[in-house]
């Protein structure tokens, strides 16, 4: 196995609890998260339900999802091969994921992406529960019990020198956001695959080093 990216010590978002949130109006599925790994402190996994859910943006307001990882990225793609040009593409924005939850009465999730330079601007992207829920758990540091999918896809990369370089979020078909994931191997060799918005955003959190996330400037238009 070769060397894997050089980590930096960084310190861990403050960990909240998500508060109870109200009865909705109608049933809400308690399939979505009967699997879920993610068991927060001093709650049971039984006790898990899609209502802790729903309001997670209230909890999370106060906390810095700028996520501190970020900001050592460009040395790390330079170091492993990857061209730095690609980072300053002029129809790229630079962004972080700032929130995730829910709006209440809707019965989805959204995670709100902003651009890093001024004017700072948002884009929020519709998503699933469940994958709000991982998000959100993720960002958070909440345990879990089992690893996820991206955590799996981060440690073979890890074995096999792969970096994941840069998370791309290219465009908008219909109501569907477009993604891209950048990999770079141990020879300094890039591939660029297509992937679901939400999945690429936990693949990067899954990483020893958040990747650049580039947003195409038309989607903040």
């Amino acid at each position: 196995m070769g060397p894997g990216p050089r980590k930096t010590k960084l310190p861990e978002l403050e960990r909240q609890e998500i508060p109870q949130v109200e009865e909705l109006n109608g049933k809400v599925q308690s399939e979505t998260l009967d699997d879920s790994p993610f068991v927060p402190s001093g709650t049971s996994h039984e006790d898990v339900s899609p209502k802790e859910l729903l309001e997670v943006d209230s909890s999370l307001d106060e906390l810095d999802f700028s996520h501190p990882k970020v900001d050592t990225i460009d040395e790390e793609c330079v170091s492993s091969g990857f061209d730095e040009t690609v980072l300053r593409l002029s129809s790229r924005r630079r962004s972080r994921v700032v929130d995730v939850g829910v709006a209440l009465p809707d019965t989805f999730g959204h995670v709100i992406i902003e651009e890093t330079d001024e004017p700072n601007r948002r884009l929020s992207v519709p998503i699933s529960l469940d994958q709000a829920s991982m998000i959100a758990a993720a960002l958070l540091h909440l345990p879990r019990r089992r690893p996820l999918l991206a955590d799996v896809v981060s440690d073979l990369f890890d074995q096999f020198s792969m970096t994941i370089a840069m998370i791309s979020i290219t465009g908008r078909q219909g109501g569907v956001f477009l993604a891209e994931v950048t990999v770079v191997d141990s020879r300094g060799q890039q591939r660029t695959v297509p992937s679901r918005l939400s999945d690429a955003i936990l693949l990067g959190l899954a990483s020893p080093i958040m990747p650049p996330l580039m947003v195409s400037e038309t989607l903040f238009g």
